[in-house]
């Protein structure tokens, strides 16, 4: 038995790995997985001079003022405490073998990594994944063997040939320095008969997950994964296109130029994704991510997987379809929706259908995509990505303006624009097609196209046409600045959520289930549950903010499980607590902490002498703060904690103020920092409670140091009066 390895950058599910691990499981080999970094994103209000990642916005994830996304290495770079964590976890692993699953993202730090990795002489290091197969060049020297395609068997017979090493120099689809020049082994095709997502004790395998400068160990997938939230899957590998863009179409061709049958497109059984789906329902999750570029099967597999999709799983999911096969048989269409199809993307990519068929080898044709497009918002509430690459060297003012068109022929109803800033990956047919090219790319044009797209999806059309006229010849920082302004000067309904305030004309509402005394609703991606109390509501004209509160009457989470167990702890609070066990834990600043059968409560001491054997804390008069629930001691200290900052009377603080930025007062009270909306006039921190305030235009914002409430306001969209 071989003890092996892997490692990933910047992934939480890590699909591949997982796949991996679970061939090697199957064969009595034990393994680790180590996440070095779980994938990270941040809002900037400019654009990267060098990022190595496509920078995208959405357009409702990503509303408010201007921002660009960042991703991974982009947004956060691991840190030296972060490798030195790799490095321990290698050794509490022991490994015989260490993989390495790479994308060329990541080529440029391969010595820092292989720095690490050299602290193992006696473990065989090799590497696998889309980088070492379209780029092997760049990995060599720091490796001593690379996986080039899929890489199942190839470990597993590496593991088995173990421990001589030297006899493995025979095995299919490796690439080694051999007298210091590369050698190839002989390729095969995988067998094509095997599925490697699920089966067998898959999940059991340990996880190390190395974030925030700390090493965590899990002892198994369902230990650790996002339970209650998204679960990620494929029913297939492969994909039926070659984007000259993306890394699947491409590996189809490492086979191909071998002379090897390699199927484009290869789906698993029906009965084995019903077994994945139903073990991932019973462990709780709410939404079934499926991540196949495209869902493309027979139409015979379609409409007989949709089915025992409904009556076996029946959670929400995410696909994206072929429109020319789903246009040509309907029938896949009201299927997916009868199951449960709740997000799809729909990709234009370019705007010209000249530039997707000669450079990024598309055939996907844009009439079809906006008939699919209306089709879905005519037939049930799915939302919609309207994916457009942008920042195309090879696209001329015409497309640019052909965009502009394509845009305003969107279903924006249930949609979101999508635009992703071309990063060509090393390898990849388009990356080799712009070095040759030798075109050069006018950044700051490009910078500017990608904004006007943005303001022709959000803005009407005289709006769009005002900010065009006046601010086309400007500069890039002119024109955000006159974009935000525009947003600012927007009737368009606004809510705030996490300290951000987003712009939705009209949320992607779609009731779920009653629950308990609770109506249930999925609100653009969050779970919102009303009470029965309350009547009926309107998302579309009512903001959330404007309901007369009534004692958990509302209740927001990410996820369906999450909202369903904080019903659970409302619903309790809301029964007679007539004989329960009370027991006093401690004083906590001015709070008085109990353990009430499984929930521990925080009790104003303002409150006076509360009996919760007699009385429920609903029928105390509730202002904010006065009494805070959770499910663990940890948890509640921590909200009593957020509670004295929020409400206590700041009586004598140390109040610094620092400066004036975009409306507000930047102050530091004691040890926090925080920004006071200028429409809040006056105020005596002395003899007034902030949270008695109107905080429902994000009159104020707290953080724990200056640069982090700086960025809070980068980000926010101020209202203002």
């Amino acid at each position: 038995m071989a003890r092996v390895t892997l490692i990933c950058l910047y992934d939480d599910w890590a699909m591949g790995l997982r796949a991996l691990s679970n061939a090697l499981m199957l064969e009595n080999h034990s393994v680790s997985i180590v996440h070095l970094k779980l994938p990270a994103k941040k809002n900037n209000s400019f654009f990267l001079d060098h990022p190595i990642n496509y920078e995208n916005h959405h357009s409702r994830h990503d509303a408010g003022l201007f921002s660009v996304a960042a991703y991974n290495v982009d947004a956060e770079m691991w840190t030296q405490n972060e490798l030195a964590l790799l490095k321990d976890a290698i050794n509490m692993t022991e490994p015989d073998i260490i993989g390495l699953s790479n994308r060329s993202t990541y080529e440029v730090f391969l010595p820092q990594l292989a720095e690490v990795l050299s602290d193992f002489p006696d473990s065989i290091k090799l590497v696998g994944g889309f980088g070492p197969t379209l780029n092997p060049q760049a990995y060599f020297k720091h490796f001593d063997y690379l996986c080039i395609g899929e890489g199942e068997a190839t470990l597993v017979a590496l593991a088995n040939r173990l421990p001589s090493p030297d006899e493995a120099k025979d095995i299919p689809n490796l690439a080694y320095l051999l007298d210091g020049e590369p050698h190839f082994t002989h390729m095969e095709a995988p067998d094509q008969t095997k599925d490697y997502m699920h089966g067998g004790d898959w999940h059991l395998a340990p996880h190390y997950i190395i974030e925030n400068n700390k090493l965590t160990k899990h002892s198994s997938f369902f230990d650790w994964a996002d339970l209650g939230k998204d679960y990620y899957t494929m029913i297939g590998r492969g994909c039926l296109g070659k984007c000259s863009f993306c890394a699947v179409g491409n590996f189809h061709d490492t086979y191909k130029n071998k002379g090897i049958d390699y199927k484009l497109r290869r789906c698993r059984t029906i009965e084995a994704i019903m077994a994945e789906l139903e073990q991932a329902k019973r462990h709780g999750f709410a939404k079934i991510v499926f991540m196949d570029s495209f869902f493309s099967a027979t139409t015979t597999y379609l409409l007989n997987f949709f089915k025992q999709y409904r009556d076996r799983i029946g959670l929400p999911f995410f696909a994206q379809f072929l429109p020319s096969q789903a246009l040509e048989n309907k029938t896949i269409i009201d299927a997916a929706l009868a199951a449960g199809l709740s997000h799809t993307v729909i990709g234009f990519q370019s705007p010209s259908s000249e530039i997707n068929t000669k450079i990024f080898r598309r055939k996907t044709d844009h009439a079809k995509a906006l008939e699919l497009a209306r089709i879905f918002n005519e037939r049930g509430q799915v939302l919609i990505d309207y994916h457009i690459i942008s920042h195309n060297p090879f696209e001329s003012e015409e497309v640019f303006t052909q965009g502009l068109d394509l845009i305003a022929a969107l279903p924006k109803e249930n949609g979101q624009l999508v635009l992703q800033r071309l990063c060509p990956f090393p390898g990849t047919v388009l990356y080799k097609m712009i070095t040759d090219s030798h075109l050069d790319l006018d950044t700051d044009e490009k910078h500017k196209q990608f904004i006007f797209y943005l303001a022709k999806y959000n803005f009407d059309e005289a709006a769009f046409e005002s900010l065009f006229l006046k601010y086309k010849n400007d500069n890039v920082t002119e024109l955000i600045s006159a974009y935000n302004s525009s947003l600012c000067d927007s009737s368009a309904p606004i809510i705030a959520a996490d300290n951000q305030f987003v712009h939705l004309r009209l949320p992607l509402t779609a009731f779920l289930k009653s629950y308990s005394n609770y109506n249930i609703f999925s609100v653009d991606g969050r779970f919102v549950a009303l009470a029965h109390d309350i009547g009926s509501f309107d998302f579309s004209k009512t903001r959330v903010w404007e309901i007369k509160h009534i004692p958990y009457g509302i209740i927001s989470a990410d996820s369906l499980l999450e909202i369903q167990k904080l019903i659970n702890d409302a619903t309790q609070f809301q029964a007679l607590l007539m004989g329960i066990r009370v027991e006093f834990i401690e004083e906590m600043w001015s709070y008085n902490i109990f353990n009430v059968d499984t929930t521990f409560i925080a009790v104003s001491q303002e409150l006076g002498e509360l009996d919760l054997n007699k009385i429920g804390p609903w029928d105390v008069r509730q202002t904010p703060f006065e009494i805070l629930s959770a499910p663990s001691l940890e948890a509640i200290r921590r909200q009593v904690d957020n509670a004295v900052f929020l409400r206590k009377r700041l009586v004598g603080p140390s109040v610094e103020f620092l400066e004036t930025r975009d409306g507000y007062n930047l102050l530091k009270l004691d040890s926090r920092y925080v920004a006071v909306s200028h429409g809040l006039g006056t105020i005596d921190f002395a003899n007034e409670y902030l949270w008695e305030k109107d905080l429902s235009s994000g009159s104020v914002l707290a953080a724990g140091s200056l640069e982090s409430l700086i960025e809070q306001l980068g980000q926010i969209q101020v209202i203002r009066d």
